[in-house]
C-alpha cells in the first residue's frame, strides 16, 4: 500500500501495512476491488435525492455524466 508506511509510522503502528496487506491477500482483494465494489452498491440517485437534489437535476447530471442527450 504506498504512500501509506509514514502516516502509520508516525502514529507508531509501522506494522499496519503488513497486517493490512496480509489481510487484503487472505480474502483475496485488494484496496482497490474493495472501493469499486462499494461504488457499484452506492445509490447515486437516491443520495441526491436525499440531499434535496430534484430529479430533473439528477436526470441532467445522469446525462452529462453518460455522455447521452436528455430526455
Amino acid at each position: 500500500m504506498p504512500g501509506t508506511i509514514p502516516v502509520f509510522t508516525a502514529m507508531g503502528r509501522a506494522g499496519e501495512v503488513a497486517r493490512q496487506a496480509a489481510a487484503y491477500r487472505s480474502h483475496a482483494t485488494s484496496p482497490y476491488a474493495e472501493m469499486l465494489k462499494a461504488a457499484r452498491r452506492f445509490d447515486r440517485a437516491a443520495y441526491l435525492a436525499d440531499a434535496g437534489v430534484s430529479g430533473t437535476t439528477v436526470a441532467a447530471l445522469r446525462a452529462r455524466a453518460t455522455g447521452q442527450p436528455r430526455g
